[in-house]
């Protein structure tokens, strides 16, 4: 699928001698070059290919496709915060430390942090680029040969709790409201990487100690930059009502809600194990709590779809036979349940208050619901009081959700 949820900022080059079958470095020619080359100031610059895939921001919509020009200006309003911590090689045999605060970077006698959460933003037209909002940072020229693991992460407005800096990772706790979309992301080398760098002597000893080397001071001066890799944290729920019958028109619909966890640890840099950090969000189950779904007129502030009054259609949403009206979308974390409400009145009886159809447990069959995933749920309206739900998927550059059968309101 081209537009995948992810970006697709290529493969991961685990080895150059099974990623890279075309290069070949006899063992005479793979000893350490002279340091030289690399006692110059080296700036730190960060890559990525196209971003073809449409992630929901607030405030700002649909990040599209970058290829059509009028969906840059979206993509030039993001910031990302990077870091990039110290890993274990053939020249720094320690323990990492992911421990780092605010307060003592840089102060470490071992450079253990390279980049402590540094602002960066998408530039460019035709061909995009990441360039730093704050100034641009080094790699260090005492070590050319240090390795450092490169993170980056987007929490769009969510609010952080707190922050943890362990040993092993960096988490931030943080708490949603329905419309933020998490991402997470970590760097690695491409082919092309591989296939720009002429073979000189260092690019020898690069090759054969390639995995020892991404990304260090070395590597920076050859031009190899830390390539990311983004990944969603949310799955994606849009919603439309469809009119079945003469009498939907009975019906109309008021607010829709939805109970999900509402809090989590979200690990935006962590030790890889085995070559893959473990960067995502664990949800706090315990914090299950009522958002809605927005309205065009429901505030862009955080919290603001917490509040029923925010929330409420208005005018109501009526819908005749044979009509199919969009109602929105809402961001919510990939868990294995959540329940739904559909708040509606009554054509003929609209001083009797308002109805409300539950939905206690809606799951998938074989699973649960899978972050960067879009599902499309239908409420289908057949007159008063009788509604079904059905949950179906729609790809949109997010992959494809899978079906789940229709939910008799009776029986949820």
């Amino acid at each position: 699928m081209k537009k995948y949820i992810l970006l697709l900022f290529s493969g991961c080059l685990m080895a150059c001698s099974e990623s890279y079958p075309g290069i070949y470095v006899d063992e005479e020619e793979q000893g350490r070059p002279s340091d030289e080359v690399t006692e110059d100031s080296v700036p730190i610059m960060l890559g990525f290919t196209d971003p073809e895939y449409s992630i929901i921001t607030r405030g700002i919509g649909a990040l599209e496709d970058w290829s059509q020009s009028e969906n840059r200006e979206k993509w030039r309003n993001i910031q990302f915060h990077v870091y990039a911590f110290l890993d274990r090689n053939h020249d720094f045999q320690g323990d990492p430390d992911y421990s780092v605060t605010k307060d003592s970077f840089p102060a470490s006698e071992v450079p253990y942090c390279l980049v402590y959460d540094r602002k960066v933003k998408v530039e460019g037209d035709a061909e995009p680029s990441l360039t730093w909002v704050d100034p641009v940072p080094y790699y260090n020229s005492q070590h050319p040969d240090y390795k450092y693991n490169f993170f980056a992460s987007y929490l769009d407005d969510a609010r952080c709790l707190s922050e943890e800096h362990l040993q092993d990772r960096v988490v931030k706790h943080i708490e949603i409201d329905g419309t933020q979309d998490i991402i997470t992301a970590f760097a690695e080398p491409t082919r092309r990487q591989i296939e720009q760098i002429q073979s000189d002597d260092e690019f020898k000893y690069i090759a054969a100690n390639w995995e020892d080397l991404i990304y260090s001071t070395r590597t920076g001066n050859r031009g190899i930059s830390p390539v990311f890799h983004l990944s969603h944290e949310m799955a994606r729920f849009k919603f439309k009502v469809v009119g079945v019958t003469d009498k939907a028109g009975e019906f109309l619909v008021e607010a829709v809600s939805v109970t999900t966890p509402r809090k989590g640890a979200a690990t935006v840099a962590a030790q890889p194990q085995n070559g893959v950090p473990p960067l995502g969000v664990v949800w706090d189950e315990n914090s299950r709590s009522k958002v809605y779904l927005a309205t065009d007129k429901t505030p862009q502030t955080f919290g603001a779809t917490l509040s029923r009054e925010n929330a409420c259609f208005d005018p109501l949403i009526q819908v005749g036979q044979g009509d199919t009206i969009e109602l929105g979308s809402i961001m919510l974390p990939a868990v294995e349940t959540f329940s739904l409400q559909i708040e509606y009145k009554l054509l003929k009886k609209p001083e009797s208050g308002y109805f409300t159809a539950n939905y206690q447990t809606i799951a998938l069959k074989d699973g649960t619901f899978q972050k960067g995933t879009q599902y499309e749920v239908v409420l289908k309206v057949y007159g008063p009081q009788s509604v079904n739900l059905e949950i179906d998927s729609e790809s949109m550059g997010w992959i494809d959700g899978g079906t789940l059968p229709p939910i008799d309101e009776d029986n949820p």
